[in-house]
C-alpha cells in the first residue's frame, strides 16, 4: 500500500510539473499572439490611412505628377529591355488598374 501511495505520489507530481510546463508555454504564445494581433490592428490602421488618404487624392482628380519615363532613360541606367517590359506591363499597369479601382469601385 504504501508503494502504491509512493507511485501516485510521484505521479501526481510529475503531473503537476508538466500541467506547470504546459501552462507557461501557453502563457508565453498566448502573449505573442497577443503582440502579433496588435501589430496587425497597428498595420491595418496605418494601411486604412493610407487607402483613404489614396481614396481622397483620386476624389480630387489626382494625377500622378511625374511623367513616364521613356525606355531610353532606364537603358541608359542599366537596365535590360526584359526589366523595362516588366516595369511597364507588370508594376505600371497595376498601378493603372489600381488607381482605376479606387477611383470606379
Amino acid at each position: 500500500v504504501e508503494s502504491k501511495t509512493r507511485d501516485l505520489m510521484e505521479d501526481t507530481c510529475r503531473i503537476k510539473e508538466t500541467y506547470k510546463a504546459l501552462q507557461a508555454s501557453m502563457e508565453r504564445e498566448t502573449r505573442a499572439l497577443r503582440d502579433d494581433v496588435n501589430s496587425l490592428k497597428m498595420e491595418n490602421k496605418a494601411l486604412k490611412w493610407s487607402l483613404n488618404r489614396l481614396a481622397s487624392k483620386v476624389q480630387e482628380g489626382w494625377k500622378y505628377p511625374v511623367a513616364i519615363l521613356p525606355d531610353e532613360y532606364w537603358q541608359s541606367k542599366g537596365y535590360e529591355d526584359e526589366a523595362i517590359d516588366g516595369l511597364h506591363v507588370g508594376f505600371l499597369e497595376e498601378l493603372k488598374t489600381a488607381v482605376s479601382e479606387l477611383e470606379h469601385g
